[in-house]
């Protein structure tokens, strides 16, 4: 479990399709739990069975909601409008993740703390399918990484039968030169154990990630939800002879789940 990724929050974000908007605007909730296969590490070409747990409590038009790694807590009394904090947890990677990178130091779990908005505009004739544009900020406080990240995203929802509802989400991830190098970095000591070229990672755009997420209500208590998503590293990330020579810049993911709502 330590050498998961952040990758594991898009599996679990597919939990929040578990009620419709009109559901989620009143006090109430869900939770939902699952299995997921992503990555055995970020830019690794193998896969690994995980599980994940998500979960969201509307109260007097605010929310907390937990979804995989991630923490968020919206603080605005809004129909259109989320702000508020966010945590989020970054697995680190182990020393059996692979034979070559097992060569080199682990990486222990990062925390990261910030901030997160987002507007959501009801379209369609019904008002059935909704836009949402997201911007969330965070920053290590745990002196891993010691870098931050940025990640805007758009998506779109609709209800396509009164049972089963679609997401769409386009997103990106901006990363700083700490988090950079502590990923995808090669220092010359370890670059003397694995054989690997000695490469200094700089920030910027690491990746771009296109998910899709389904849900299919049972009844009104229970649901099913799945989740299945494409990212590719860029630049530095992908230059990286971690992914380069042995791993992969194409990252895929997927999971399946079963959500309860209250």
């Amino acid at each position: 479990m330590k050498n998961l990724t952040l990758t594991t929050l898009a599996l679990a974000a597919s939990a929040a399709l578990i009620l419709t908007p009109d559901a989620q605007a009143q006090d109430g909730g869900y939770v939902a739990a699952g299995i997921g296969a992503v990555p055995e590490y970020e830019g690794a070409s193998d896969q690994q069975v995980i599980p994940f747990l998500a979960g969201r409590y509307d109260f007097g038009g605010r929310s907390v909601a937990l979804e995989g790694l991630a923490l968020r807590a919206d603080l605005l009394s809004s129909d259109v409008w989320e702000a508020g904090p966010v945590a989020t947890y970054t697995f680190g990677r182990d020393k059996d993740a692979g034979t070559i990178v097992s060569r080199l130091d682990e990486i222990d779990g990062a925390v990261e703390a910030g901030a997160y908005v987002a507007r959501t505009w009801a379209t369609g004739a019904d008002g059935g399918r909704d836009i949402r544009v997201a911007l969330q900020a965070v920053q290590d406080i745990s002196d891993v990484h010691e870098g931050w990240i940025m990640t805007p995203s758009v998506s779109v929802a609709r209800s396509l039968t009164p049972r089963l509802r679609v997401s769409t989400e386009l997103s990106a991830n901006i990363v700083s030169d700490d988090y950079a190098q502590t990923y995808f970095g090669v220092t010359p000591a370890g670059a003397a154990v694995t054989g690997l070229t000695p490469f200094e990672a700089g920030g910027g755009l690491k990746d771009v990630g296109l998910g899709l997420n389904w849900n299919y209500a049972l009844n009104d208590t229970w649901s099913v939800t799945g989740y299945s998503g494409y990212r590719r590293l860029l630049g530095d990330a992908a230059d990286s002879p971690l992914v380069d020579r042995i791993g992969d810049a194409n990252q895929y993911s997927a999971g399946l789940g079963i959500g309860m709502a209250f």
